[in-house]
């Protein structure tokens, strides 16, 4: 009898966009990649600031995606 193998897949993906606009926060930037994220099937997001030389604000976004 062959028993089933369990497989962990760690993905790594980056997307870049600008928004510009008078009077935007770093708020309004999380609820746009909180709305292109539930798009994709991720409700349970994290963000943690992040420090990038090139960008300022920066932040790092962890997601969740519910198999089965």
């Amino acid at each position: 009898m062959k028993l089933p193998q369990i497989v962990l897949f760690i993905l790594f993906m980056g997307c870049s966009g600008l928004i510009c606009d008078r009077g935007l926060s770093l708020g309004d930037l999380q609820g746009v990649l909180l709305d292109f994220f539930s798009c994709l099937g991720m409700s349970k997001l994290h963000f943690k600031p992040a420090y990038n030389p090139y960008t300022e604000p920066s932040m790092e976004i962890f997601g969740l995606k519910e198999m089965g």
